[in-house]
């Protein structure tokens, strides 16, 4: 793995580890196995310009790249970063509820 961490909580249940693998040119972001996170509507994960603790239900948006709705509230996912996106330009991932702006947690990319 290039990078890799566990999942802070933030304002809802999110615990699990992820990491950063690289497929041939794409970086993708793996939640591992032990992934869990509180069901929700509309959660999304996205790249944040700003770490965790940095970042609120508000401004968890600001900046960030979105790289899809969250597929499965537990176990292993992947979601590939963009092309032209630089994963340095970003300091955490983070689990959203965009409709309500209410911020499940993230992980720090350091």
């Amino acid at each position: 793995a290039l990078l890799s961490g566990d999942f802070v909580k933030k304002q809802k249940r999110l615990k699990g580890a992820w990491s950063v693998e690289q497929r041939g040119d794409q970086p993708v972001i793996v939640f591992a196995d032990d992934f869990r996170a509180a069901r929700g509507p509309d959660l999304k994960v996205f790249l944040s310009p700003k770490t965790v603790s940095d970042v609120n239900g508000k401004t968890a948006v600001d900046g960030s790249v979105l790289l899809g709705e969250l597929t499965a509230t537990k176990g292993t996912q992947e979601y590939v970063v963009p092309a032209g996106v630089n994963l340095a330009d970003f300091e955490s991932v983070l689990v959203h509820c965009e409709a309500y702006s209410v911020l499940w947690g993230g992980g720090d990319l350091s």
